[in-house]
């Protein structure tokens, strides 16, 4: 069956040190659900230590830099608790941050997720990745400097879109997660936008498969007998 896309939410902050960041995320109630967190840091040398959801452990599945003003992070957890429970970003130190969820359905979660990653200086961001299944998502989370800076997805759809609000323009980082449908198997999809000028970015990129139930055998029932 094919995958669904559930919805998304995201928050903002400025942490003078190490700290947290909370936000509430509906995961929905359906079967076979995945969870995508990005965290869009704006210096580098801040990490997201944990985070979790419903206070389970979420996985890092991929994290980079552009140089010393953008890190992106992703994680995942597969079978969330059902409806709106916290998600908790825990952060290594002072940094400007934005947090934002994805969450989809009907998922295959028997095969762990791995991301690559893009990163420059452009104003151009993009990241592409061959799919292996024809029924697949490529899922994405951006971070990059500057909250005077414009974003115009070109391929793919936007989930959440944030900025942190220090009054210094320079001093913040942006995050937005994205999704793309297109292609079949053995095909490179993209991911991409255009910003309003030339910025540092940070792009991550990873597939989920749809979840196949288990055969029926139209209801014949197969008996073995000595």
């Amino acid at each position: 069956m094919p995958i669904s896309y559930n919805g998304q939410s995201s928050t903002n902050a400025i942490l003078g040190a190490a700290g947290s960041v909370t936000f509430a995320h509906d995961a929905s109630t359906e079967s076979n659900r995945a969870l995508i967190v990005g965290l869009a840091i704006r210096t580098a040398a801040s990490t997201g230590t944990s985070v979790t959801y419903a206070g389970v452990d979420m996985t890092r599945i991929a994290a980079a830099n552009k140089g010393i003003v953008a890190r992106n992070e992703m994680w995942y957890l597969y079978n969330p608790a059902t409806g709106t429970n916290n998600v908790v970003a825990n952060i290594s130190g002072g940094t400007k941050i934005v947090a934002g969820a994805m969450s989809f359905y009907d998922v295959d979660t028997d095969t762990a997720p791995t991301a690559t990653t893009a990163s420059a200086t452009s104003i151009t961001p993009k990241i592409s990745r061959t799919k292996t299944a024809d029924d697949s998502y490529i899922v994405g989370t951006l971070a990059y400097r500057n909250s005077s800076t414009t974003y115009t997805i070109v391929s793919g759809t936007q989930t959440y879109s944030n900025s942190s609000s220090s009054s210094t323009a320079g001093a913040n980082t942006q995050g937005r997660g994205m999704y793309n449908t297109a292609g079949v198997s053995g095909s490179s999809v993209l991911l991409s936008g255009t910003f309003s000028t030339s910025r540092e970015w940070v792009h991550s990129a990873t597939e989920i498969f749809a979840y196949n139930p288990p055969s029926v055998n139209q209801g014949h029932v197969i008996k073995a007998f000595k």
